[in-house]
């Protein structure tokens, strides 16, 4: 009696998903990482001897921005604001374009001004 009971609430089988569908997620996957925003800061800093970056209280208050923020630019998830790009260039001793080479053509347009 017992097992019949037991037969009646057996968890429905997941269906496996076709290749073509996890083909699929993975191109879309490929494609939003080749969108994704670059820079280059944190090969700067990695050619100035700097394996790991944890900046101090005053760098960030001298970039004007939160340690989350400072973290997610060097991992290249975010894209750098103008006046973002602009402290960090000042910082590193760069030029804009320099921090971004792969924005840098797009940056005029991007913020509305004419080259």
């Amino acid at each position: 009696m017992l097992q019949e009971d037991q037969n009646k609430f057996r968890p429905a089988k997941r269906r496996k998903q076709p290749k073509v569908a996890l083909e699929a997620k993975k191109q879309t996957k490929k494609n939003a990482q080749a969108d994704a925003p670059t820079n280059s800061i944190k090969s700067i800093l990695f050619e100035r001897g700097f394996k790991s970056v944890v900046p101090t209280d005053s760098v960030l208050q001298t970039l004007d921005i939160t340690l989350h923020r400072f973290n997610k630019i060097l991992d290249n998830k975010t894209e750098l604001t103008l006046t973002e790009a602009n402290s960090f260039a000042e910082w590193l001793g760069v030029t804009i374009e320099e921090l971004s080479p792969a924005q840098s053509q797009n940056l005029p347009s991007k913020f509305g001004l004419k080259n």
